[in-house]
């Protein structure tokens, strides 16, 4: 009798998650359409708006995917392809796949994890650089995965 109770609970329980996970799906989904519906407006609005770094003006980059405008990519994005406009045709190496998402990138990328074409799976420390680079360029990659791992 108390096995039967056990597994009638173990079933709520597996039900409420699968019902769970369930509504993650969709409020992602939804939440990516929105995204992509509302960008056209978020450029609109950000129109002209500007940061200042380093004494230089940026526009902010709004772009759907990932929302840009709702997060750091708005300005770290908007550094790095005015970084790429200035070092022209100097060779590069990018440490952590993000400019792909946004623009089209003819520069090599590694990353650990990144399943995409054209990018090889490894982690930077282990890579086996054969040709020498002028420059690197990292998006928001070296980041602790812990916070007690930011010792700085």
């Amino acid at each position: 009798m108390a096995a039967q109770g056990e597994l009638s609970r173990l079933m709520r329980r597996f039900r409420a998650l699968k019902s769970e996970s369930m509504t993650k799906t969709f409020t992602r989904g939804v939440d990516k359409l929105l995204a992509y519906g509302y960008a056209p407006l978020a450029k609109r609005q950000a129109g002209g708006r500007s940061f200042s770094f380093l004494g230089q003006r940026y526009p902010y980059f709004i772009h759907p995917y990932n929302s840009t405008w709702r997060n750091e990519r708005v300005v770290e994005v908007a550094l790095a392809l005015r970084f790429l406009e200035q070092i022209g045709s100097r060779s590069l190496l990018e440490l952590g796949n993000v400019l792909s998402y946004y623009s089209n990138v003819p520069h090599p990328v590694i990353d650990r994890y990144e399943d995409s074409p054209g990018v090889a799976n490894v982690d930077f420390v282990d890579c086996p650089i054969e040709r020498r680079y002028e420059c690197f360029l990292s998006i928001s990659t070296f980041e602790p995965s812990h916070p007690s791992e930011s010792r700085l």
